[in-house]
């Protein structure tokens, strides 16, 4: 028995990057530049249209630590995204553009530097 078709066309899927799979790229870089010693992690959720993804630096060798560095809110459609960091709304990025930029300050900001200095030196007293 064949089965029609109701769906139509379905549109084409926009040529940007969900800001999910940007972070998921950055936590592998992370873990590839301290060698494993530290990863991200990217935890989402949804309700609705509105999804929250937490961005965590993780150090699987020290129990499992985690520290939440940012979290971003969007809804279904990517952009706008909310970037909210130590506990309050830093970025409103309405592009892809402008989230990698924030993105760029975030992981290059002196609180940042600090935890993974202070991660990777509990790692390497543990040697």
């Amino acid at each position: 028995m064949n089965s029609e078709d109701l769906w139509g066309e379905l549109p084409q899927v926009e040529a940007i990057k969900a800001p999910k799979i940007i972070l998921e790229e950055q936590a592998s870089l992370l873990a590839e530049k301290t060698r494993g010693l530290l990863t991200g992690e990217v935890k989402i959720n949804s309700n609705g249209e509105r999804f929250v993804i937490n961005f965590e630096i993780l150090a699987p060798t020290l129990n499992d630590y985690t520290f939440g560095l940012f979290i971003v809110i969007h809804e279904i459609g990517l952009y706008p995204a909310k970037v909210y960091y130590d506990g309050k709304e830093k970025y409103l990025c309405e592009s892809e553009e402008e989230f990698k930029t924030a993105l760029r300050e975030l992981f290059s900001s002196d609180r940042t530097r600090t935890v993974i200095t202070k991660l990777l030196t509990h790692l390497k007293g543990s040697d």
